[in-house]
């Protein structure tokens, strides 16, 4: 999947400017993927609805034009009063500014020859903008192209606000690329068609899931009091504060001091913390410890090896991180051969779904390399899909509405494709991020979640006891053999 250059705010921006608050983009075209030429842009834009074209050149501006009605490649005029033409950046910087339609019967020209082309100036004779004509190469640094804003002044299309071309777009038509959106607005289920069931979202549910939480206690058999949850994940996805959240639906509050957590270039997790969750402040922790580690990043982060020892149960609490040093039997604290009850008995993946489309190669590759560790221990293996409220505007209005939301389905699918992981055990969570008043759907989103961990561990037991009666048995009948 090709990452777009737009950044969340831009994308805000635009949802402003349009006067479309649940306004989803699908990137079309993108010129160093399929080509700078014509064809290939009406090939992939034309009869799409509304769409959002963006050159970037290489004097750090961003600009462009939005048009309502479909691309084609007929050689007609597009009359579209809701048309405009926009500047998000100037030399790198965000200035954003919005040119209004104000001669609706020129907003838009469809050749089949050229790119995006807006406008027409009855003066000069020249459309307002041009995104380029026939086909330009790629010159190993740029597309330079034979585009256009000519008719960008007094008698053309777009209300200029005395902004001149040089103002615009730096009169720089050498792009480094260009890219063309679908804009769609976001699909929910119908109301009895969600695409997973949910238990309910009343208080009565919170507390059946609360109850299973705070009297959940593990094979007796195998001697572990608490289960341990490895949450592993990129930095900024939402692990941390995955604790806070259970933490904050036990303490009555919203909390979100005990695990460090924001955005910032490198983790913010520094220490490895294997946390508990008091109902009560100094009073009995619950059966399981949420396992916090330092986040994936490129080139950062820890390594598969240190992964290993994590789920071996290897590391201790309060274990400090060190980018650039792996763990190694001689690191302070590390536990040579330790016992089943310190080990990993559940995994988890805390995966942002709102980059989850652009995560980088070598993330994506450390995150397979530590689940093919963790398939060969046997250990059970969850996805936390956190920030779904960044992905869909009916959720981010009504966390409920989760199970209706098409798009959030499509992106477990692609994380259960992503990551070889069954749809059941990918969990769309929004964590306490903002908010300060606890929320009955990021509530009730949580503890399902941690439910089926614990669902998850309560098979690894299982399976654990069962090999060690088999080996119990088969060491009775191989002495009774001997006498």
């Amino acid at each position: 999947m090709s990452k777009s250059k737009l950044s969340s705010q831009d994308f805000k921006q635009f949802k402003v400017w349009m006067k479309h608050p649940k306004a989803e983009f699908k990137l079309l075209y993108k010129a160093s993927r399929d080509g700078c030429s014509g064809q290939a842009f009406h090939n992939l834009c034309d009869n799409k609805g509304p769409t959002l074209s963006v050159a970037y050149n290489t004097a750090g501006y961003a600009f462009g034009g939005y048009v309502s009605q479909s691309w084609s490649s007929a050689g007609n005029n597009l009359n579209d009063p809701s048309a405009f033409l926009f500047r998000l950046y100037d030399h790198k910087q965000s200035k954003p500014i919005k040119l209004q339609c104000t001669n609706a019967t020129y907003s838009a020209y469809c050749d089949v020859n050229s790119g995006p082309t807006f406008g027409y100036n009855v003066n000069s004779g020249s459309h307002d903008l041009v995104f380029f004509s026939a086909t330009c190469n790629h010159n190993g640094t740029c597309f330079p192209t034979n585009g256009s804003a000519a008719g960008l002044a007094p008698g053309g299309s777009y209300h200029i606000q005395n902004m001149t071309i040089q103002d615009f777009c730096g009169n720089n038509y050498q792009y480094t690329e260009i890219e063309v959106y679908e804009i769609s607005e976001a699909k929910l289920f119908d109301e009895d068609k969600p695409w997973r069931k949910a238990d309910g979202w009343t208080p009565k549910i919170r507390g059946v899931l609360k109850d299973y939480v705070s009297v959940y206690a593990p094979l007796k058999q195998l001697s572990v009091r608490q289960i341990r949850i490895l949450l592993v994940g990129q930095i900024g996805a939402g692990k941390s504060s995955f604790f806070n959240t259970i933490n904050s639906i036990y303490r009555g509050y919203v909390t979100t001091t005990q695990a460090t957590t924001g955005c910032a270039p490198h983790s913010m997790t520094t220490k490895y913390r294997m946390y508990e969750v008091r109902p009560e402040r100094g009073g009995q922790s619950l059966n399981f410890r949420l396992c916090d580690t330092m986040g994936l990043e490129d080139g950062q982060g820890p390594g598969s090896s240190d992964l290993c020892y994590l789920l071996d149960g290897s590391v201790p609490d309060w274990f400090q991180f060190n980018s650039t040093v792996h763990i190694t039997p001689e690191s302070p604290g590390f536990e040579k051969d330790p016992g089943f009850a310190s080990k990993i008995h559940c995994a988890v993946f805390v995966i942002d779904s709102s980059t989850v489309g652009v995560m980088s190669q070598k993330v994506f590759e450390k995150l397979s390399d530590i689940r093919g560790h963790v398939n060969q221990r046997g250990i059970p293996l969850i996805i936390l899909l956190t920030k779904i409220d960044q992905v869909c505007p009916y959720v981010a209005e009504d966390v409920s509405q989760v199970y209706h939301s098409e798009h959030i389905q499509e992106k477990v699918d692609e994380v259960s494709a992503k990551f070889g992981v069954p749809r059941a055990q990918v969990m769309p969570i929004k964590n306490y991020e903002s908010e300060t008043e606890l929320n009955l759907g990021i509530d009730i989103l949580a503890l399902s979640a941690l439910r089926q961990m614990m669902r998850c561990a309560d098979s690894y037991f299982d399976d654990r006891y069962d090999l060690l009666a088999s080996d119990k048995l088969s060491n009775m009948n191989i002495r009774q053999a001997t006498k």
